[in-house]
């Protein structure tokens, strides 16, 4: 048998072990091979032997044994025995890395760079778990330290090194954990350099996440988002504009959406939303269209709300869900209560000029059809929507129809009920008792009041 022989039964061993078939046995095993391509090299130095000694490094982080894959490392560069590759070290710092070792795998990186090593995409991903599976207390809670830790790799690294397709991992986790920074008017600028630092298009999980930054900014970036967006072209030769993934384009739909700027956020979708999502379900995700849906009742614009409500399905492949249907009702009570402050004498000659009310309780008839139970909150605003409008018949309607509301009847039941969900209960009659006070249903109300 020759060097390959052996990598080759090292390395269906290593395979054996990881689907759990006696991992300790395939180890000894391995280790029992490794000795016998030794004992047949004794006397020649064959360069192929680096395999040799590769394979069995990786053997032993396959069974988590990375005193055995150093002590191999220690071995190798010898009389008999052939200088270590980047294979070799990046066995070296996985099987570390898993053991929460992150010192010593970021002691063993720089010594791969001191002998004139190249780095892999592997090795970055090894040193990123590294700092994620740390043993260190002080370092798993300190994003600082994470991130001085990887700004030093970044430091170090080549020009070919800084294109995502080796050093991607190194990026996507520098700029997140900038981004998880509780230092919010430095996170986004840090942040902001390191997606700077990369050569070349970025990949779809950059892009992501440097996004993620800027929503979660305060104050949130939704300019820096769009511009992002616009300029981070992560297909090469496209014709128009960039494949950009479900995940990056909801991001920055979010970042506009906390900004007020639906209008932004809708153009974003229009230009990004059909590129492309086969593999996704959905345009944008499910918290995208929500955010868009909360920005259009805070800007006013319950007509907004009401109609991304309505699309979600057909337009943006995404269902609808109880906090779609609840923001969408608050924005139609706030319009009602707004609208009946500002034109309250506007009445035409087939009823009243605005009927968010109805719309209310339109989108509350919606949830039940749909098998969405309503919150305490969406029942709540609807019966307000109803109190604005002086439509007590319809507030204490909506009391009576819903099984989960039940319990307000009875003080045995209303005992029963959890602390958080007595304040929504109350605020619910009082609105029905106003919306009775105000149709001059004094029986009714006394009756809710008691």
């Amino acid at each position: 048998p020759n060097s390959i022989t052996y990598v080759n039964a090292i390395s269906q061993c290593r395979k054996a072990s990881l689907s759990g078939e006696d991992p300790r046995s395939a180890f000894e095993i391995a280790m029992y091979l490794l000795d016998l391509a030794r004992n047949e090299e004794s006397n020649t130095i064959d360069l192929n032997n680096v395999f040799v000694y590769s394979a069995s490094i990786w053997m032993a982080e396959a069974v988590g044994d990375y005193e055995t894959a150093v002590q191999l490392l220690r071995e190798m560069g010898g009389e008999s025995s052939p200088p270590p590759n980047n294979v070799c070290y990046d066995g070296v710092i996985s099987s570390l890395s898993q053991n929460g070792l992150h010192r010593e795998a970021f002691y063993f990186y720089y010594e791969m760079l001191h002998l004139g090593l190249q780095a892999s995409r592997k090795t970055y991903q090894r040193l990123v778990f590294a700092i994620d599976n740390t043993r260190d207390p002080e370092l798993s809670v300190s994003c600082q330290k994470k991130a001085a830790l990887l700004e030093g790799v970044l430091s170090r690294m080549s020009e070919n090194d800084r294109r995502v397709e080796i050093g991607g991992p190194l990026f996507e986790s520098l700029i997140r954990i900038h981004g998880n920074s509780t230092a919010p008017g430095t996170s986004y600028q840090a942040a902001k350099m390191a997606f700077d630092s990369i050569i070349g298009p970025v990949n779809g999980a950059c892009l992501s996440t440097m996004l993620r930054v800027c929503s979660s900014a305060i104050p949130v970036k939704w300019e820096e988002a769009t511009m992002i967006l616009h300029s981070s072209d992560i297909v090469s030769k496209a014709r128009g504009p960039g494949l950009v993934s479900r995940r990056a384009l909801s991001y920055a739909v979010i970042a506009c959406a906390k900004a007020d700027q639906w209008a932004e956020a809708l153009t974003l979708i229009e230009l990004y939303g059909n590129q492309g999502n086969s593999e996704q379900s959905g345009i944008v995700s499910l918290s995208a269209v929500n955010s868009l849906i909360r920005a259009g009742g805070r800007s006013f614009r319950p007509d907004i709300a009401v109609q991304l409500l309505n699309d979600m399905s057909l337009r943006y492949g995404v269902e609808p869900d109880e906090v779609s249907y609840r923001i969408a009702i608050i924005a139609c009570n706030q319009a009602e209560h707004r609208e009946h402050k500002e034109l309250q004498c506007e009445i035409s000659d087939n009823g009243p000029v605005l009927t968010w009310w109805e719309c209310a309780l339109s989108l509350l008839r919606r949830m039940r059809e749909d098998d969405i139970s309503p919150s305490l909150q969406s029942i709540s605003s609807a019966v307000s929507a109803c109190e604005a409008a002086g439509q007590w018949q319809r507030a204490i309607g909506v009391l009576e129809l819903m099984p989960s509301f039940s319990p307000l009847l009875g003080d045995d039941q209303m005992k029963e009920m959890n602390d958080p969900d007595e304040p929504a209960n109350l605020y619910c009659l009082n609105a029905a008792i106003s919306a009775c006070e105000k149709g001059g249903a004094w029986v009714e109300a006394l009756q809710l009041y008691e």
